[in-house]
């Protein structure tokens, strides 16, 4: 007869079942956090609160929060990692390398205090880097499908409330309240109908896959998802996240084609609520269509040789510097900064100081690269990119594999996000979500690997 002995739990076991417990509070924390500080942000209310002491510069502003976040989140990682003696995967190896090369770009910025902390209203300094790749990797640890399931879905309601505050902006009701907002700006709780637009391409594509997968027998939740979430991105009326959500949906019907779990009838209805909806939502405000008429008139000019940018019969009515809203010639500035320093870049958020300090050809000063790895690479350099797109692209790689619908989807959302990040930027107030998404992803990814390899040594004679 076996006796059993039972072993008395030693510090080092009960820190880590309390950063099992823990962890699930904090994401959870952060989910609801981050709408309802950004809307005490934009209520003004610092100001009422703290008129002369503090301002606006530490009770109601996201980064502030992040810092000790990813504090508490970077010791749960490694202690973790410590206590099970788990070696790194290889995605998880790039995002080392993505936060390593942040810290080695801080360290030999062009300016630490905003390489640290961030640049003046946006602040996307290392800690708030750090911060999205501890949140990511503590995502990644969750382990309680049902959570992920029941996250994601707030995620997913978090639609509704963005979609209510653009309808209020549009009838002018917001603007008579809050401070930062005119009449006619549909930007939701962001600062930016872009980044509004980022958050509801990812999400559209999230819903509008899980409705076509049928991820539940009660799917409903998902079509009225998907149905709020597009058209709040077209109330948005930003082209690149648009552009990104067609060009995602359409890749999904391939991909699912060539994997036979295509819902015929679930597709088509979608595919009807995509068209329908598009010219009843935008109505006489469509500025969408009107941008990719006169950006494909312009290459198609260019191709056939036969205008030129001050030609009067250049039906694009565009030049050069004004293609993709001024976004092509500060990519062709920020190029030339890359070229500089290229291998750890003049450090996280430098972007606006160092543009204004050696690009004269532009009156503007860009803090942004507008476009998401052009700015990790002027930013942190060569290899931050590498490490970036390695651990999105490796997530996306695994899933793709799946024959999980839930993984599925999350992972297209995935590639909405970063098929947008072309043309757009990452901003404190939406990308934490992307970051929750994807460490979802690979949440699942794990567990799924984990069930089918515990199958198959169940199966083997």
């Amino acid at each position: 007869m076996k006796i059993k002995i039972k072993r008395n739990k030693t510090l080092k076991d009960k820190i880590y079942n309390k950063i099992v417990e823990y962890r699930k509070t904090l994401i959870t924390t952060i989910i609801f956090m981050i709408p309802i500080i950004f809307v005490l942000y934009i209520l003004n209310v610092h100001n009422y609160i703290f008129p002369k002491t503090l301002g606006n510069s530490i009770i109601f502003r996201l980064d502030i929060y992040y810092r000790y976040f990813a504090l508490i989140f970077a010791f749960m990682h490694f202690y973790e990692l410590y206590y099970t003696k788990e070696k790194p995967s290889l995605s998880n190896c790039f995002i080392y390398l993505f936060l390593g090369m942040t810290i080695v770009s801080t360290m030999f910025s062009y300016n630490q205090n905003i390489a640290l902390y961030g640049y003046p209203n946006r602040y996307e300094g290392m800690f708030t880097l750090l911060f999205y790749g501890f949140l990511y990797l503590n995502c990644q640890k969750v382990k309680d499908i049902d959570y992920v399931k029941k996250m994601t879905k707030i995620i997913i309601f978090y639609t509704f409330i963005q979609l209510f505050t653009v309808i209020l902006q549009l009838t002018g009701l917001f603007s008579k309240v809050i401070y930062m907002y005119k009449t006619g700006d549909a930007i939701g709780l962001t600062e930016n109908c872009n980044f509004l637009g980022s958050l509801m391409c990812m999400i559209s594509m999230i819903t509008s896959g899980a409705f076509i997968l049928k991820l539940e027998e009660k799917n409903y939740f998902y079509l009225i998802g998907f149905i709020g979430s597009y058209i709040t991105l077209l109330l948005a009326n930003s082209t690149g996240p648009f552009i990104s959500f067609i060009g995602t949906f359409t890749l999904f019907i391939i991909y699912t084609l060539i994997k036979k779990s295509l819902n015929i009838k679930n597709l088509i209805i979608v595919i009807l609520l995509t068209i329908i909806l598009y010219p009843i939502v935008l109505n006489k405000n469509d500025e969408i269509t009107p941008e990719i008429k006169s950006h494909i008139m312009y290459f198609v000019d260019k191709f056939q040789n036969s205008s030129d940018e001050n030609n009067k019969g250049d039906e694009s009515n565009l030049t050069t510097n004004q293609l993709g809203h001024g976004r092509v010639k500060i990519w062709k500035n920020v190029w030339c900064l890359v070229e500089d320093s290229p291998l750890i870049g003049y450090g996280p958020d430098n972007l606006g100081v160092v543009y204004k300090e050696f690009v004269v050809d532009d009156y503007k000063i860009a803090d942004k690269a507008h476009n998401i790895y052009l700015h990790i690479l002027v930013s942190s350099g060569i290899f931050s990119l590498v490490g970036y797109l390695g651990f999105v692209i490796l997530n996306i790689k695994y899933a793709l594999k799946s024959k999980n619908s839930f993984i599925i989807c999350l992972s297209f959302g995935i590639i909405a996000y970063s098929i947008q990040g072309i043309f757009n930027i990452n901003v404190n107030e939406v990308t934490p979500y992307f970051y929750i998404i994807l460490g979802f992803l690979s949440c699942l990814i794990r567990e799924n690997s984990s069930k089918t390899n515990n199958n198959q040594h169940l199966t083997v004679k």
